[in-house]
């Protein structure tokens, strides 16, 4: 089936043309090449506009954005993906970094969702730094124990 884009009026095939649920036929009036040239004109004309509902969007699916971020990263990396659920690590959230308990307002980042590379299986919310500590250590709470013990000893020998 073929169709003819309304801004370059060039014929197409149907796939060439941007899908719209809200119209009949599902597809748009302008091809994909038209259509994204026009979405960059827009947002050119309207950049501070288009920042300021994608700040909007961002806080209102904050929890949601964290897990689909969460997954892509532990694709990236070759981890094992967080299996928690949206409303799961929503109601984990207490505004407060687990570890050292510094409230995300004190922050000049907000908290990061922390969870078992191994299994997938989340932990709780942590701030940017205690988050970076443990993958420092590898997750692994022997070589955490081991530091601890080396400033232990190290408070010892300083008195």
């Amino acid at each position: 089936m073929r169709k003819i884009c309304t801004k370059c009026k060039v014929e197409k095939d149907f796939s060439d043309f941007v899908r719209r649920s809200n119209i009949a036929s599902g597809r748009g009036s302008l091809c994909t090449e038209c259509n994204r040239a026009a979405a960059r004109t827009w947002y050119h004309e309207n950049r501070e506009r288009a920042k300021a509902g994608f700040r909007v969007y961002q806080k209102k699916n904050r929890f949601k954005l964290a897990l689909k971020l969460s997954k892509v990263a532990a694709k990236r990396n070759g981890n094992v993906a967080c299996t928690a659920t949206v409303e799961e690590i929503k109601a984990a959230f207490t505004g407060r970094c687990k570890i050292c308990g510094v409230p995300e307002a004190e922050l000049n980042k907000n908290l990061n969702m922390d969870h078992d590379h191994a299994t997938g299986e989340f932990r709780g919310w942590l701030c940017h730094y205690c988050n970076k500590g443990l993958g420092q250590f590898k997750d692994d709470s022997t070589i955490l124990l081991d530091a601890l013990r080396y400033l232990e000893r190290s408070k010892i020998s300083c008195q």
